[in-house]
């Protein structure tokens, strides 16, 4: 894998902000993470796109295809809840399956989305 070389341009602001920022023209890339998502399900849809130890010490696993047709079927159910853009999602939860499958079918619908931690 290739990287973009280490470029960061610096401005101090008179009221103290430093802005950083690239130097680098962003090159080319999907237009969201859903698009992304949505294209490994097609490529590549047993690949394995997220997993997490179960409570007995395994893997539970969910391909880029189960993760398309998971996050398109909670789409509907979050919509059916009144949940729009003008009514958005808060989260509380720590990091699993779940909770990225939760986002990404938001993402999808157009829902905000705002993961709180619960520590």
């Amino acid at each position: 894998m290739k990287f973009a070389p280490a470029a960061v341009d610096c401005r101090r602001r008179a009221d103290g902000t430093i802005v950083l920022e690239s130097p680098l023209p962003l090159g080319a890339h999907p237009p969201s993470v859903t698009a992304r998502l949505r294209q490994w399900a097609e490529r590549a849809p047993e690949r394995v796109f997220l997993a997490e130890r179960t409570a007995e010490g395994g893997w539970r696993a969910v391909t880029y295809g189960g993760a398309w047709q998971a996050a398109l079927a909670m789409t509907g159910g979050l919509v059916g809840l009144g949940l729009q853009p003008k009514r958005p999602l808060a989260i509380l939860s720590g990091n699993s399956i779940d909770h990225a499958l939760v986002t990404l079918a938001a993402m999808l619908a157009g829902i905000p989305v705002a993961p709180i931690s619960p520590a």
